[in-house]
């Protein structure tokens, strides 16, 4: 079902033993805000240097892996100088 609060509703006031399954758009959807949001702060709080090697690689972790070329496959493979907070987002 969509995530929409009135579609959840009968389910939180009406408990019984049907189960609410949300559609995969949504939650992908809400894990990239969430991903984002915690690439905008890591990206206020590192130096110069690191600002410009990670928006260069932005959309590389989500990427398909054999989709990617030999330049784009380096700096996945250097994991030193990724961000902490950003890979466990």
């Amino acid at each position: 079902m969509d995530m929409w609060a009135a579609y959840a509703r009968p389910f939180d006031t009406h408990p019984s033993h049907a189960q609410a399954l949300f559609e995969r758009f949504h939650v992908v959807q809400h894990l990239n805000r969430g991903v984002d949001e915690v690439r905008r702060s890591e990206m206020l709080c590192i130096g110069r240097r690191e600002r410009v090697y990670f928006k260069r690689i932005r959309f590389l972790p989500l990427k398909s892996p054999w989709n990617l070329t030999g330049r784009e496959r380096d700096p996945l493979a250097t994991p030193g100088r990724w961000n902490v907070r950003i890979v466990r987002a």
